[in-house]
């Protein structure tokens, strides 16, 4: 539409009454509100608003009103009216009201309630009519999977519309035991996620729970300390006894190598000189005979060059 605003839904009671659109305005009342501050801002606003929750959480007031068609019809933006019944045809006599489906994702939301002219309001769910209580509990955990102070609100706030609002303790504590289980000395990002909780059991419970878990990791940290000490001590103890030793085999393993050289010549030696005595002038004859052999392949290989 050229005015600045969206077809949101439409009114239409039956045969006899004209059906009119139900526009929201783009340009937001306020934005970047928590829920609860915009749902505050909607309710001081006269008419019916949507509150629109972004990913992040935040959340912006966007006034809705009923076009006319032919003459002014003064048609209200009633919760009780609004048509919630799954079946494929609308009770127009009973539900006038239609709300269009995925009607945040048109202004840029990723969830949004109706704040009607009584100041009633309800969570509106991508697709209208099928948005049961589950559902809604469903919609609210899509907030809690980057848990921030913004995003835990949003999911309160519409746990709170299906009337369980302590689905939200229950998640978010099943998330930090999650993290916990994978390594429960990384407390801090538990105690992040413990902090977002409203006060109540669930949030004694875990801010227990991790108390006693970083207890347990403080001894488990001295122990190893201490673990750690001991083993530096002895491992210097035992390189201090082992040098003695170590010298020690070292000594007697180069004296027994210098030895077995000795004797190794020796007896090389002795055979040399019992070859020779028994048989004068072998090593020379051996040696003569070695040259004439290479001289005689040297000779041959010239000529065959």
């Amino acid at each position: 539409m050229t005015d600045g605003s969206i077809k949101a839904g439409s009114h239409d009671k039956g045969f006899w009454d004209a059906s009119n659109p139900i526009k929201a305005h783009k340009t937001p009342l306020a934005s970047g509100l928590s829920v609860e501050q915009a749902m505050a801002k909607a309710k001081a606003n006269p008419g019916a608003e949507l509150v629109v929750v972004n990913s992040e959480g935040k959340a912006s007031v966007h006034s809705l009103s009923v076009e006319d068609t032919f003459w002014n019809e003064n048609k209200k933006i009633l919760i009780s009216e609004l048509d919630r019944d799954p079946a494929r045809k609308q009770n127009v006599s009973k539900t006038p009201l239609a709300i269009d489906d995925l009607v945040a994702q048109s202004l840029f939301g990723q969830g949004a309630f109706l704040v009607d002219e009584e100041n009633k309001s309800t969570f509106l769910g991508n697709d209208v009519d099928q948005t049961t209580d589950a559902v809604k509990l469903k919609d609210a955990e899509q907030f809690l999977t980057r848990p921030t102070a913004d995003r835990v609100d949003a999911a309160y706030a519409i746990a709170k519309d299906a009337g369980n609002e302590r689905h939200v303790d229950k998640k978010l504590a099943i998330q930090v035991l999650d993290q916990l289980h994978q390594d429960y000395r990384q407390s801090g990002p538990a105690d992040q996620q413990i902090a977002l909780i409203k006060p109540g059991d669930a949030k004694t419970r875990m801010q227990g729970l991790v108390g006693e878990l970083k207890t347990l990791a403080g001894q488990e940290s001295t122990r190893v300390t201490e673990l750690r000490g001991q083993l530096s001590d002895r491992t210097e103890k035992w390189q201090s006894d082992l040098k003695t030793p170590t010298q020690q085999r070292n000594a007697a393993l180069s004296a027994w190598q210098s030895a077995d050289q000795r004797e190794t010549q020796w007896v090389k030696t002795a055979a040399y000189n019992l070859r020779e005595a028994r048989m004068p002038g072998v090593h020379t004859l051996e040696q003569n005979l070695s040259e004439a052999k290479s001289h005689s392949a040297n000779m041959r290989s010239q000529l065959n060059n």
